[in-house]
């Protein structure tokens, strides 16, 4: 049985709009056809045996009831994509949404599938958690601050995916800056932004979220901007006037070529899509890729820069950022 909280189930009770026995857009047949993609029978009279009614919303209450939360919460991160998906093919699509509440929910199906979910916190308690239990960053020494930008980017060392040796791209003595003073200058009234692209794996993105932000430039997250009535794509296009962006590579799906036997760990396709993009409109010397081991990399854009997560990725991150020209303060790293 998932232990979800009376209070969170009332937030995922009203987001997925299952007063009145429904859950979003879905039909019968639909709403069967999505559990089917979880090896799931949600037609099972078990997950309505103790309601008046086998609606949908009924029998999705009764799978809160009897499953474990590692599998309500890959459905719920599976409902919000469809409903994600629903709103940005949908011209009112964003017509009376809330972000906030899509936030609140979807941070319950992450720590349901991580297993760090705890029904006794509060909803608004769970990002001030997050940000506490974050890997804390190594500060630099001022030897490494002023040495930083002459290293050369790591290669990914794995056997997983052998391609990051060919892929990552190697900074030439000529690109580097001979006069570190130089790199220190920062003026703080000309923030400059860096859009992260990503998946679920809100570990991983509040760390870069808040090392972008320590070392003085800032931070656009999508989905903590405004919708504005307007679809995902139209955001992406509004908020993405950004001087550099990074995309984070995490096993958030799993598939397969139909002939292989294996599932392999792949990015969302969404994380691809916007890496594109991103590309196309900043250029590739102003995308940087953070991947974690055993993710797949698409061929089509293989020859760009990717860092692995395991790695030491923020001093990675701060080379590009400092061959992309950006505006920014190593120091910052020494400020809590």
């Amino acid at each position: 049985m998932a232990t979800i909280s009376p209070k969170d189930r009332a937030l995922l009770t009203k987001y997925f709009q299952m007063d009145g026995g429904y859950v979003l857009d879905f039909s019968n047949r639909t709403f069967a056809n999505f559990f089917e993609e979880f090896e799931i029978d949600i037609e099972d009279e078990k997950y309505s045996l103790n309601y008046s009614s086998a609606s949908k919303g009924n029998r999705m209450k009764g799978f809160w009831d009897l499953e474990d939360n590692q599998t309500v919460g890959n459905v719920l991160l599976g409902l919000i994509e469809h409903y994600d998906e629903q709103r940005a093919n949908s011209y009112n699509g964003n017509q009376n949404h809330s972000d906030e509440l899509r936030e609140k929910c979807l941070k319950i199906g992450n720590e349901l599938v991580s297993g760090t979910y705890n029904p006794d916190i509060k909803p608004g308690a769970r990002l001030a958690q997050q940000h506490k239990t974050t890997r804390q960053t190594k500060p630099f020494s001022q030897a490494e601050l002023e040495s930083i930008f002459t290293l050369p980017t790591e290669s990914v060392q794995s056997t997983q995916i052998p391609q990051f040796t060919q892929s990552v791209q190697v900074a030439q003595p000529s690109q580097t800056v001979s006069t570190p003073a130089q790199a220190l200058n920062f003026d703080p009234h000309s923030k400059q932004r860096v859009f992260i692209v990503h998946g679920h794996d809100d570990v991983l993105r509040l760390e870069v979220e808040n090392f972008i932000r320590k070392v003085g430039l800032e931070p656009i997250v999508l989905m903590d901007q405004a919708s504005g009535g307007n679809t995902i794509i139209e955001k992406i296009e509004r908020c993405g006037d950004a001087d550099f962006a990074v995309v984070l590579y995490t096993p958030c799906d799993l598939g397969k070529h139909k002939n292989a036997s294996e599932l392999n760990g792949r990015a969302r396709q969404n994380v691809v899509f916007e890496h594109g993009y991103f590309i196309a409109r900043l250029g590739r010397q102003k995308v940087a890729a953070i991947v974690k081991q055993g993710v797949e990399i698409q061929n089509d854009i293989q020859g760009v820069v990717y860092i692995g997560a395991e790695l030491d990725w923020r001093t990675s991150l701060l080379k590009e950022f400092h061959q992309a020209k950006l505006n920014f303060n190593p120091s910052g790293l020494y400020t809590s």
